[in-house]
């Protein structure tokens, strides 16, 4: 038990007994009447105490209060009988208090001269009354003590967070110092210096794929870089050759007065030159429309084996002057759906390139099948100066094997690039096999 629980019953006992005497010998009071009660609440020390109560009987009649509530009356709560009842009030002066109320029933009785007082259900009768009473205690200081602690806690929230946030702020700045080590590495180079490698000493090791995957891309960008710079000379070469023969065509054709024929002879060669100049800027600007990314292709019904003809044709004077011939063992009803242009100039570039390449007096020899939903074409041919490097090189614009160098101005080296082209673009695949002097191309496209 605590002290104003002990105060408590210690007063309610009190005031019982003297509300019992009381009425025993007065009566019932009248409403507005104070008893005079000569009873003194239990108060440790001297002085006021911050044990507060008061005492009504019946309706409202005040039959003891403490001395501190100078006169004035503490809020009735109105418990119930025998339940102590807890509720926050505001005393007379308007302090905060906390108060307990309890309500009974009292009254007195005689038995052989010995007065007792018999409280609670059994003192319900005619002579008993109800009691209500309320002992309060201010908690104005615990109040005060309450808001310091909320400043206190508020206080101590506030530094931590700005702790925290001053620890946090630091170790994302240690964190970061090697990703700004990067980003100025990344802010120095150029061009000239993607042959250089990036690196984070002492960086966590949560940054190493990071930096090996930009690494990587730079990488990949030099290599771009490096295409493109062989593609430009290149191109440049293949241009430069043919003008070349142009202008010394015109200048020698100038350079003193002819004859009729003869300028007609000139005449002839500058077209020549001309339309071969228009043939190699065609192929150009073909490669650069099956580089795009959404380079459109349509849907035609096509009969292979016709297309492979088709595509023969243009090639087989020149290719029976060198006794080449074609070998055909393509199935009559392959028919497949597919863009029938693309696929031609696939067809084209592959048989011009085996026709040039093969051997004197051998034989292309071209098969196809239907794969799953779409089919596999193998065109073959002997030819054995074919150099090691060509299955890797082959697809690369502009690259001609060693024994082709002497055909520049002819053959640019953009044949079996536009076949590369020509088939992504078609959703499929091509590929290079050498072996054993035979020079071997697949192509597989989903129709």
């Amino acid at each position: 038990m605590n002290l104003p629980f002990i105060a408590a019953i210690a007063a309610i006992t009190l005031l019982c007994t003297s509300c019992d005497r009381t009425l025993a010998a007065e009566g019932a009071p009248p409403a507005d009447q104070v008893l005079p009660l000569n009873i003194e609440a239990p108060v440790p020390g001297q002085g006021r105490t911050d044990h507060l109560f008061q005492c009504w009987l019946g309706e409202g009649v005040t039959v003891a209060r403490s001395r501190g509530l100078n006169g004035l009356d503490l809020p009735r709560i109105g418990a119930n009988p025998g339940k102590l009842t807890y509720e926050d009030i505001e005393l007379p002066d308007g302090e905060p208090a906390r108060a307990v109320a309890v309500s009974f029933y009292a009254a007195a009785q005689s038995s052989e001269g010995a007065e007792t007082l018999d409280v609670g259900e059994r003192a319900r009768g005619a002579e008993s009354h109800p009691v209500e009473v309320v002992i309060a205690r201010s908690t104005r200081e615990l109040e005060q003590s309450l808001r310091l602690l909320r400043w206190i806690l508020f206080a101590t929230w506030g530094g931590s967070m700005l702790a925290c946030a001053g620890v946090l702020g630091w170790l994302v700045r240690r964190g970061l110092s090697p990703l700004r080590r990067l980003s100025k590495q990344i802010n120095d180079a150029d061009q000239e210096g993607l042959d250089r490698t990036f690196e984070l000493a002492g960086a966590a090791e949560e940054l190493e794929p990071v930096v090996n995957q930009l690494n990587g891309f730079v990488e990949r960008i030099r290599e771009a870089f490096e295409r493109e710079h062989a593609f430009t000379a290149h191109a440049a070469h293949e241009l430069r050759t043919p003008l070349a023969g142009l202008r010394s065509t015109l200048e020698v054709s100038l350079s003193q007065p002819r004859e009729a024929p003869e300028y007609v002879e000139a005449e002839r060669e500058c077209l020549r030159i001309a339309l071969q100049l228009q043939r190699l800027v065609e192929r150009l600007l073909e490669l650069a429309r099956a580089a795009e990314p959404n380079a459109e292709r349509r849907e035609d019904t096509v009969d292979l084996l016709a297309l492979v003809d088709e595509a023969w044709l243009p090639l087989s004077d020149a290719a029976a002057e060198r006794g080449v011939s074609l070998e055909l063992d393509v199935p009559e009803e392959l028919v497949v759906t597919t863009d029938r242009q693309l696929l031609l100039r696939v067809l084209q570039n592959v048989l011009e390139n085996a026709s040039v390449y093969a051997d004197a007096e051998s034989s292309i020899e071209v098969t196809a099948n239907a794969e799953g939903e779409g089919f596999r074409l193998t065109c073959s041919n002997e030819a054995q100066a074919v150099t090691p490097g060509t299955a890797e090189n082959a697809f690369d614009p502009f690259w001609r094997s060693d024994s082709a160098r002497t055909a520049t101005g002819i053959h640019a080296g953009l044949g079996l690039a536009l076949c590369k082209g020509f088939v992504d673009v078609l959703g499929g695949k091509i590929s290079i096999r050498t072996i054993e002097g035979r020079f071997t191309m697949t192509i597989e496209i989903a129709t």
